[in-house]
């Protein structure tokens, strides 16, 4: 820690070269561990040199040059000054002032972002930190590639972690000894930071503490949520294996201690809760961001320390994954379930019931009274489903929608989440699924009735009602639900028809021209915020005939083509459905890694008669990272027979080929389109080629000669980006294909 501050004293040094023409060069030297380290390079000073500059506590001239050592008071530290002529006394003394006064002024300001104990960042540079990534995350407005191997998404985490059992080390050892653990517990999450930014060279991480024993990790730049929860996991592990603090660090922090514990005794655990936001292609940075991640962070954390604490918990997680059942009332077909409205769950929302055994992460043991040897897993299997339909704060109230014969749901069974895409919160929240509403099949009815006339389509969402009735009742709801219906009676003339779908969601076919229609809707607009106001949020999205018509859509799905409009439309905004809209919105969610809904409406889209290569490559792109490595190679060829000129679509194809071990058709791929390419080699064509020919090499199939193989070999693994393997891999391949031609060569020899 003591080495950040020097940093920043080291910067503000330049303020010497500005005050004395006769200085020409200043560098700061400070001891870390038994090694001196310069901030930057061209210093003269030897290790000798600075050792007696900080023992004389003075100026000291270095040998026969022009050039000063000025030890820092209080720091094991010396300002190295070169200058451009001899200095007299009165100079080294100036000179002496300002290094004080400088140290003086970097000192308080370090002091008043910094933590006094552990020297971390604390909450005020928080702000301020967390405010900076906001900015810098908003200004980069390029979303992801569209292949396989770029980098990941944009995106803000936050981690709340806190020493497990802390009040326990206090309240055995001493608070003077709780201190040294807290200084040794952030010098070790340090040492686990520096270790991940070596390789997340596309993130930032920083490190502050709160108070007590909460600390927090905020971290920015492109990753995906396996990268982000393995690299906290790995943190997790890299305090439980260490003695904390260690021998070392109880040297440094522990000399005023009366007594210390044996390192045995001397181990922590720590738990920890994430939250992470991520930006799609189109986003704007939301100013509540910050506050969000708080909350869901502490959430987080709090589920960790239930599940015994020592763990990672997500925040997505706790309401895909980590609901229980709380209780089962059979005769009435009700189950309450531990996880409500402040971890994400809304009134219609469906989970899996996954038995407390078969979650798939628990082992099968047999004991046969001498040893116990685990013989496999038991699978993940799932018993029931249940429909969220009373959501309260802490809590939630489930109808079972289906249930195995002779199964039973035990208390303490885990909810699995159904993943539900973009119509979420529109459609089927409150009948059976596929099941159509009578409002939806009066909105239908219309448009096929007036088929031949123009008209257009429109659907008006109500969001926040689950806010709404738990703030004001279910009456305070149903009062603005009948205010809705009635101004859209208004605005949009009685012909109109409206009709309440369900869920908030309310629709109308409008006989009218383009312009007419158009008139109507902003009129709606102008209404809805008036009733709305105060109370929930709004959204409108329309389809008109004519664009259907050009776009070669079919008339019968208009409503649903609405329905999507209000879906992407902003909160209290409109949204006209176009063509561009449904990649828009399959384009966001890749962008902010929103994999299972985007396949979802991916499905969706394509049984509404939307599909194209684009869609298809998307879609593969998502089945790919959440492993569902054949559903990708399906679309990624559907993507290249649309569209076999795209060279991204054929290399994503050659990769999920290479994954399926069909490295033929991988090399074959890869190679169509490196030649298509028309340009310089393509680094991820050339990395596919090169692994995909060392493969067949080995498998017998010689599609290249041994000496190019090595060669493609040796190229891609010095390419730092845009491959799709690893440098190790490429470079153990590399290996093997040498120790190939050298045995070659050496039996060439032996049979001459």
């Amino acid at each position: 820690m003591k080495a950040n501050w020097l940093k920043d004293f080291g910067s503000s040094l330049d303020q010497v070269l500005d005050r004395f023409e006769n200085v020409q060069e200043v560098l700061l030297h400070y001891r870390s561990g038994d090694a001196w380290v310069a901030l930057s390079e061209g210093g003269k000073a030897s290790a000798s040199e600075l050792e007696k500059s900080v023992a004389e506590e003075k100026p000291i001239k270095l040998g026969r040059t022009n050039s000063y050592l000025f030890p820092v008071a209080g720091a094991d530290a010396s300002v190295e000054i070169r200058l451009e002529r001899f200095a007299r006394g009165k100079t080294l003394g100036a000179l002496s002032e300002a290094i004080d006064r400088i140290k003086e002024a970097s000192q308080h300001k370090y002091d008043a972002h910094h933590d006094s104990l552990t020297g971390c960042k604390n909450r005020k540079s928080f702000e301020i930190s967390a405010k900076k990534a906001l900015e810098r995350l908003g200004a980069n407005a390029a979303g992801r590639s569209s292949a396989i191997g770029s980098s990941g998404v944009r995106s803000i985490a936050l981690v709340t972690l806190d020493i497990d059992f802390f009040k326990r080390v206090n309240d055995t050892y001493g608070h003077d000894y709780g201190d040294v653990v807290l200084s040794a517990f952030s010098w070790h999450i340090e040492d686990a930071i520096l270790e991940l930014t070596k390789e997340a060279k596309r993130t930032s991480v920083e490190f502050f503490r709160l108070g007590g024993e909460e600390f927090n990790l905020l971290i920015s730049g492109e990753f995906e949520d396996r990268e982000l929860l393995d690299w906290i996991e790995r943190v997790r592990l890299h305090v439980k294996s260490s003695a904390v603090p260690s021998e070392s660090q109880l040297a440094k922090l522990g000399t005023q201690l009366s007594q210390t514990p044996p390192e045995r005794e001397r181990r922590v655990t720590a738990s920890f809760g994430v939250s992470r936001y991520s930006v799609g292609k189109s986003s704007s940075m939301d100013p509540k961001v910050i506050e969000r991640l708080k909350v869901q962070a502490d959430k987080a954390l709090y589920a960790a320390k239930n599940s015994g604490r020592d763990c990672v918990r997500f925040y997505p997680d706790i309401l895909k994954r980590y609901g229980r059942i709380l209780e089962h009332e059979k005769s009435v077909g009700i189950v309450v379930v531990d996880i409500g409205s402040e971890v994400g769950v809304a009134k219609g929302q469906e989970f899996f019931v996954i038995p407390p055994k078969f979650t798939g992460e628990v082992d099968y043991v047999v004991d046969d009274g001498r040893s116990r040897r685990k013989l496999g897993r038991y699978p993940k299997y799932k018993v029931a489903r249940l429909l969220a339909f009373d959501v309260q704060p802490e809590i939630s109230f489930c109808k079972v929608s289906e249930k195995l014969d002779n199964a039973s749901i035990e208390i303490g069974s885990y909810l699995d989440l159904i993943p539900v895409g973009l119509f979420s919160g529109l459609v089927g929240q409150h009948g059976d699924e596929g099941v159509e509403s009578e409002g939806s099949k009066n909105i239908n009815r219309r448009v096929a009735t007036h088929s031949t006339e123009n008209f257009c389509v429109l659907a008006v969402q109500i969001r926040e009602l689950d806010q709404l009735e738990r703030h004001s009742g279910p009456g305070r709801v149903n009062d603005l639900l009948s205010s809705v219906s009635s101004i859209m009676t208004k605005a949009l003339l009685r012909k109109a028809k409206p009709q309440y779908v369900e869920g908030g969601l309310f629709g109308a076919v409008l006989l009218t021209s383009s312009s007419e229609s158009t008139e109507h809707i902003k009129a709606l607009r102008r209404e809805l915020e008036v009733v709305c106001e105060g109370l929930a949020v709004f959204a409108i999205g329309y389809v008109e005939k004519g664009k259907l018509e050009e776009a070669a859509l079919p008339l019968e799905n208009a409503w649903e083509y609405a329905v999507l409009a209000a879906a992407a439309a902003p909160s209290m905004g409109m949204e006209a459905f176009t063509l561009d809209l449904p990649l828009q919105v399959l384009e966001n969610q890749d962008a902010a890694g929103q994999n299972e809904q985007l396949i979802l409406d991916y499905e969706r889209f394509k049984s509404l008669g939307i599909s194209g290569a684009k869609y298809d490559n998307l879609a593969g792109i998502a089945n790919f990272l959440l492993g569902k490595v054949v559903q990708a190679d399906l679309a990624f060829k559907s993507a290249v027979d649309a569209s076999p000129d795209e060279n991204v679509y054929r290399l994503n194809l050659a990769y999920t080929r290479m994954q399926l071990e069909k490295f033929r058709d991988a090399y074959d791929q890869a190679a169509l389109a490196e030649k298509l390419s028309g340009g310089p080699p393509d680094p991820m064509a050339m990395s596919i080629i090169a692994y995909s020919s060392y493969k067949l090499w080995k498998a017998g199939d010689h599609v290249l000669p041994r000496e190019r193989i090595i060669s493609l070999l040796r190229d891609a693994s010095s390419q730092e980006e845009n491959s799709y393997f690893s440098k190790d891999e490429m470079l153990q391949a590399e290996k093997e294909m040498i120790s190939e031609l050298a045995l070659a060569d050496s039996n060439k020899w032996d049979g001459d």
